[in-house]
């Protein structure tokens, strides 16, 4: 119930936040001395042969626990946030019980007003529900509930005028909020761990409650009892108390001399007319979470996940149809730009407050030109 995202183990203290450095692994891309010496790579006859295929691109899409980013040498900024858990449920989708055929996509946050969950009093931020193959929930639950009912106290301080401004819809689940139970509380964990890492630890998670907890999510989000858990996957926990993004959005293979550059060693090579600039180079693009992982209090990674591909998309496009060079500068602006993004709206900056990403343009206009998806001010720095 824990493998849905492997624990990472980055080459960073897990109560601090700090950069993991990559070197390039030559066995990786067939140049070093385990390359050299295995007869698999040298195609003699005498074992099973790698026949090599030539590419223009490499599209890296291994999720966040990536190894292929760090033996291609991108190094990573890890971040450390206090310890919060997605909980994602997959259930069979029955077509022909009328109660699943009329459920519909939707998504709710906590305090956006009528909140779904109110018999199951697991405190989560958000509850996320998607219709297809399957019945698929996303939510992010807290570890311990340490909300206190101070609602009537803050209100007094308030001005009548300010009191007024607040709907009544907030207010409610403010005061909810402090009855809601973590999955401590809830008994999905059996011990309160300090980290991430040691919650999920094989032993400390009741796999049973967890199964009763998904059950009880799902029947008030509206599947009937008799609904069935999916087979492969079905409840999954994980962690995001850390994240992790590559400082470089992309990196240069060159065939020639069997060598990976960073954007600025091959942006100057190219102002130099180096040879390497000039032969047999290839883009490595990581996409989704192998390129920035996501916080789920900012929104669903897979919203983010879809910008990274068309962004690495374009650029390809652009070193297609322009230049190389120009396509290693387009990536860079894009992903400083990412990093600048808005994803949730509202004074907390957060998705929970339901208001939506300002930073992106109707969906209607998106196509793969960053410019299509993202508000112009963004552009600017």
């Amino acid at each position: 119930a824990t493998d849905f995202q492997a624990c990472k183990a980055y080459a960073v203290s897990q109560e601090v936040a700090g950069l993991e450095e990559c070197e390039v692994d030559e066995n990786f891309l067939g140049t070093g001395p385990l390359a050299n010496s295995d007869p698999a790579y040298a195609g003699d006859g005498s074992g099973p042969s790698l026949i090599p295929l030539e590419f223009d691109a490499y599209f890296i899409a291994e999720g966040g626990w990536s190894d292929s980013t760090q033996k291609l040498g991108f190094d990573k900024v890890v971040e450390n946030f206090k310890p919060v858990f997605g909980l994602v449920i997959n259930m069979q989708y029955d077509p022909t019980d009328l109660k699943e055929q009329e459920l519909k996509s939707s998504v709710h946050f906590a305090l956006s007003g009528n909140f779904p969950l109110r018999q199951c009093r697991v405190q989560a931020e958000f509850v996320e529900y998607l219709k297809g193959e399957t019945h698929f929930f996303a939510l992010v639950v807290a570890k311990r509930n340490l909300s206190k009912d101070q609602t009537e106290s803050y209100l007094a301080k308030m001005s009548e005028k300010d009191r007024g401004d607040i709907p009544e819809a907030v207010l409610e689940q403010l005061r909810f909020a402090s009855t809601q139970k973590g999955l401590v509380e809830m008994g999905v964990l059996k011990e309160d761990k300090k980290t991430g890492r040691e919650c999920l630890a094989e032993g400390n998670v009741d796999e049973a409650r967890l199964r009763e907890l998904a059950r009880e999510i799902v029947t008030e989000m509206g599947l009937p009892p008799s609904a069935k858990f999916y087979e492969t996957n079905p409840v999954q926990l994980f962690d995001f108390s850390r994240r992790a993004r590559c400082v470089e959005p992309v990196r240069v293979l060159n065939a020639s001399i069997g060598k990976v550059m960073g954007p600025k060693e091959f942006i100057e090579s190219s102002n130099r007319s180096d040879s390497a600039a000039n032969t047999k180079n290839a883009l490595v693009f990581p996409v989704g979470d192998a390129l920035q992982e996501p916080n789920w209090t900012q929104g669903l990674g897979i919203n983010r996940g879809f910008h990274t591909a068309m962004n690495q998309a374009y650029s390809l496009l652009v070193a297609r149809e322009r230049s190389l060079t120009e396509g290693v500068q387009e990536a860079v602006k894009i992903h400083e730009l990412m990093q600048r993004m808005v994803w949730g709206g509202g004074s907390s900056g957060l998705a929970g407050s339901g208001t939506g990403c300002p930073d992106l343009r109707p969906f209607k206009e998106w196509d793969t030109d960053p410019k299509a998806r993202f508000t112009e001010k963004r552009f600017k720095v």
